[in-house]
């Protein structure tokens, strides 16, 4: 397990920016939310800090359940 430090966390907050940069040129109201997990889930596939993993997850996982509440197809 690498150690969290300033660099990675820079690193995720980065492939976060492109992740969401590439949903709000090609998402559509239809998208549905595990397309929106696979997308942030492949730019950040490089972080290997356990915890920045989880805050990761997590963060996902309110990203789909906002998504879910405004997006009706």
């Amino acid at each position: 397990m690498d150690d969290c430090n300033l660099d990675l966390q820079h690193n995720l907050t980065a492939a976060w920016g492109a992740a969401v940069n590439y949903l709000a040129w090609s998402a559509r109201a239809d998208t549905p939310p595990e397309t929106i997990r696979n997308v942030f889930q492949a730019f950040t596939r490089h972080i290997t800090c356990e915890e920045c993993i989880l805050e990761r997850d997590q963060r996902i996982e309110q990203v789909i359940r906002q998504w879910n509440e405004t997006s009706r197809p």
